[in-house]
């Protein structure tokens, strides 16, 4: 029987940018569960959605921490391999 989980995100850190200066996040972060190999994209399971960055892009330098608001948890259920 499957584990669900619940996943809500709440601060993105920048460790490195390569630039040296604030960069601009934006898209949508998601998530993925594989079967058996997450390096085999014809593996993938479920996928959703995480967080869309609604209002823009998020300006952030290295070593820096952005706080993020999420109103629900995305829910995924886990499976041990076959």
């Amino acid at each position: 029987m499957p584990r669900q989980i619940d996943v809500k995100l709440d601060r993105i850190f920048c460790a490195a940018n390569g630039f040296g200066s604030a960069v601009l996040l934006t898209g949508d972060t998601l998530g993925a569960t594989f079967q058996n190999n997450p390096d085999d994209p014809q593996d993938q399971r479920a996928r959703a959605d995480i967080f869309p960055f609604p209002s823009g892009p998020i300006s952030i330098t290295k070593g820096q921490t952005v706080k993020i608001s999420m109103d629900q948890a995305v829910r995924f259920d886990l499976s041990a391999p076959d």
